[in-house]
């Protein structure tokens, strides 16, 4: 749009790059692009239905053409090679497929996170889901048959796929049409296309990217999660200063390394009732919650796992030391997800640690990877049927008969 190609890698290098050449602005191409750009906002306005990308790039062209443009530095398309591409099978050798399945990888990969994360970032827009498999499936496809037709590594791209959205493309019809209308214009129509000037395409792919900032979202994210608020500002940085692939590394790093803390020390609770409500709710935060004398039910919010077991071990002890005279444990399994094998060696610890209290241990609604873990162990078969129940409220009512039972045992034999 300004008359000569910027140089430099990422955004930060790209925009010292544009003031140290202020000088090389080409203003007839300025005005084009200012001007072009300047009808993409007018044009949905005034005439929602005309498609104004096609309007503006077709305006453009037959400018450019009339007027011959071109001879006074103005940057045009240029020929475009006429015909289909024709099909043919691709020869090799084997020391050419070591090195192109290195960089086949390479290429799968960074396409594959491209094209989800732009295909994401659209879904969410416009209230429609994503399936990761079938989006795979479809650039397998797609990448086989630009294979055996001579064409590029196929991917989804931002640009392009936000000017599909802002011209109004709503299905995968529209990539058929696109399809058919480019075959027809590689066939007869290459001649006109060569008039196009740059900077109209260069306006219409700065609208299509302008429609991808949405800064209101930020506002909710900040509500929402500060992590992730600095962790979208942090990416932002690392995409313009770095370039896009290093700086989606750097964010997917940033919520591994979260994702991996909370974790490692996740939230828990000691269990009582408050009147009125129902459920179970964390007694540190309601301190006129009742807990029933003698017992105490502890919750752990995540998987244990080798890296937090010593932690759930820790935490669990702690939260028997902090309650008068305890005489048992039930422990809430509804959170945990999964246990391997260094949870189960921390779930006998603290049952034989409680034991040699004095202190019964029990577990309530275990499921799933985490019941089948106690299976397998032997744990389950250790702990016998009666230590082991559907739900917290099963456990507390067996506590109750055997708290009474001992009770009557204990006031028979003084009698």
């Amino acid at each position: 749009m300004v008359g000569f190609k910027i140089e430099g890698d990422g955004f930060i290098l790209s925009l010292i790059n544009f003031f140290q050449r202020l000088g090389e602005i080409h203003w007839i191409t300025l005005f084009i692009g200012l001007a072009a750009l300047g009808l993409l906002i007018w044009l949905p306005r005034r005439f929602p239905r005309l498609p104004a990308a096609l309007t503006v790039v077709a305006l453009f062209m037959l400018l450019v053409g009339l007027f011959g443009l071109d001879r006074f530095g103005v940057a045009i398309l240029g020929p475009v090679p006429a015909g289909i591409p024709q099909l043919a099978w691709p020869h090799s050798n084997l020391a050419e497929m070591k090195s192109l399945l290195r960089d086949a990888l390479g290429i799968a990969t960074v396409s594959f996170c491209s094209a989800m994360l732009t295909a994401r970032s659209f879904a969410a827009r416009h209230g429609y889901a994503i399936n990761a498999n079938h989006e795979f499936v479809a650039l397998g496809v797609s990448n086989l048959a630009a294979g055996v037709s001579q064409g590029f590594a196929i991917s989804g791209a931002d640009s392009r796929t936000a000017v599909n959205d802002m011209v109004g493309g709503k299905s995968q019809l529209v990539g058929i049409v696109a399809a058919l209308v480019i075959a027809l214009i590689l066939l007869f129509f290459t001649a006109p296309m060569a008039w196009i000037p740059q900077a109209a395409l260069g306006a219409v792919l700065l609208m299509a990217g302008w429609g991808l900032i949405d800064i209101k979202s930020l506002g909710l994210i900040r509500r929402l999660s500060r992590f992730e608020f600095w962790l979208c500002l942090l990416t932002t940085a690392g995409v313009l200063g770095l370039g896009v692939l290093p700086g989606i590394v750097f964010a997917v790093t940033l919520a591994i390394l979260r994702l991996l803390y909370s974790i490692y020390q996740p939230t828990d609770a000691v269990l009582g009732w408050l009147p009125g409500t129902e459920g179970q709710v964390d007694i540190r935060k309601f301190k006129e919650a009742r807990t029933v004398p003698g017992l105490v039910v502890y919750r752990f919010d995540d998987a244990i796992l080798f890296f937090n077991a010593d932690y759930f071990k820790m935490r669990l002890l702690e939260a028997v030391q902090s309650q008068d005279q305890p005489k048992a444990v039930l422990f809430d399994a509804e959170a945990v997800t999964s246990i391997d094998v260094s949870g189960i060696a921390a779930l006998r610890e603290v049952r034989d640690t409680l034991a040699a209290q004095g202190i019964f241990f029990a577990i309530a609604r275990a499921r799933g990877t985490f019941l089948r873990m106690l299976v397998r162990s032997g744990m389950a078969r250790e702990m016998e049927d009666k230590l082991l129940f559907g739900s917290v409220r099963a456990g507390i009512r067996a506590y109750r008969v055997w708290r009474n039972r001992n009770r009557s045992t204990l006031i028979t034999g003084e009698g």
